[in-house]
């Protein structure tokens, strides 16, 4: 496959879907660094999720990890993969905020969650 630059929300919708059907996933979230996340689920319309927090980031060591794991548990419980998604994007910019690798834990993501807006 060749590689290929994604300069904008559309381009990296269109390549995500492309990768969810290709590997026949019910859904594809991928991390867009200081964009946030975009999720790609079925037929539904892609959702690009801002990244949350400021632009203050002292970390990015293991923001990725955590991304995955607050997406992983939140859908072990029954989260929906949109619902997963914007945990796991609050999960990634609690932890950028910290320096060194760092956790997040569900204190910290109640927290982000109250004080966010929508």
């Amino acid at each position: 496959m060749a590689r290929r630059s994604l300069t904008g929300d559309a381009d990296v919708a269109r390549a995500a879907g492309q990768l969810r059907q290709r590997l026949g996933a019910r859904f594809v979230l991928t991390t867009r660094g200081n964009q946030g996340v975009t999720l790609v689920e079925g037929d539904h319309e892609p959702v690009h999720i801002p990244v949350f927090g400021t632009d203050q980031v002292a970390d990015v060591t293991g923001a990725g990890d955590t991304v995955l794991a607050v997406l992983a548990a939140s859908l072990a419980v029954g989260a929906t993969p949109l619902e997963a998604a914007r945990l796991a994007n609050y999960g990634g910019g609690v932890v950028v905020m910290k320096l060194g690798t760092a956790t997040v834990g569900a204190d910290e993501l109640r927290d982000a969650i109250s004080g966010a807006v929508p």
